[in-house]
């Protein structure tokens, strides 16, 4: 019987016992597919890129693509859009709700958020401190939400200690990378090695507005900046740092 429709599979939660076993299943799998089928272009992405880990291995154990092939008598037709690459999947507690997990994970591939501008305004500065690390931060909001950039240098006066990082609002961290650090009036220019840019997902030429109501954020801001970018060894420093 003939039948024009379709069915969306509703959300699994997996967990491997033994994910090595499992990747080495699905490789095994497409290795065998390979032999028979190793011009079809639609196999080609499995091919040229087998499955590493259980996640990886899961996208295909789970895909329409291979239901086509596992059942090769049934005319299967399967369309379908990964919304998420194997190394952004992340474990969920074993009690967490599969469906919710899932449009958890779904919404930040769906609706990802806008990128970071290269020209914010920062309104919110502070400064905190524990047994190894100074850290200064700007934030768009007091909340520390919205775009916010992290500088953490270490407490150690000492030249051979571990580097400066910047860290941004989606935790990407780069340890240097810092070119130029220029402080004129309200505005706070920072420009990054193409490495560091490209680390921490945002421009490699910043111009922060700075819009602080109270009075002293702007002296926090200079010496926690001076504070962090002037640690560690000398060669990991700004080649330009005014502030």
């Amino acid at each position: 019987m003939a039948s024009d429709e379709y069915y969306i599979v509703s959300a699994v939660k997996i967990r491997f016992e033994d994910g090595a076993a499992v990747c080495a299943a699905a490789r095994s799998e497409l290795a065998r597919l390979k032999e028979r089928h190793g011009d079809d272009t639609e196999l080609q992405r499995f091919f040229t890129a087998p499955p590493e880990s259980p996640a990886s291995a899961m996208l295909w154990l789970a895909s329409p693509t291979r239901l086509k092939y596992l059942y090769p008598g049934l005319d299967v037709q399967a369309e379908s859009q990964f919304f998420a690459r194997a190394d952004v999947l992340k474990p969920i507690p074993p009690a967490h709700d599969p469906l919710d997990a899932f449009w958890d994970q779904a919404r930040r591939q769906l609706d990802p958020p806008a990128p970071p501008s290269d020209t914010p305004t920062m309104r919110f500065v502070g400064t905190s401190e524990d047994s190894d690390t100074f850290t200064v931060g700007l934030a768009e909001q007091p909340d520390g939400g919205g775009q916010c950039l992290l500088f953490m240098g270490p407490l150690a006066d000492d030249p051979d200690a571990e580097t400066y990082c910047l860290s941004t609002e989606s935790a990407a961290t780069r340890y240097g990378g810092v070119r130029e650090c220029v402080l004129e009036d309200d505005l706070l220019r920072i420009k990054l090695s193409r490495a560091a840019a490209r680390e921490l997902g945002i421009g490699p030429e910043l111009a922060i507005t700075l819009e602080f109501a109270e009075a002293t954020a702007l002296e926090e801001l200079r010496d926690g900046l001076r504070r962090v970018l002037a640690s560690g060894p000398r060669r990991n420093r700004p080649k330009r740092l005014e502030l």
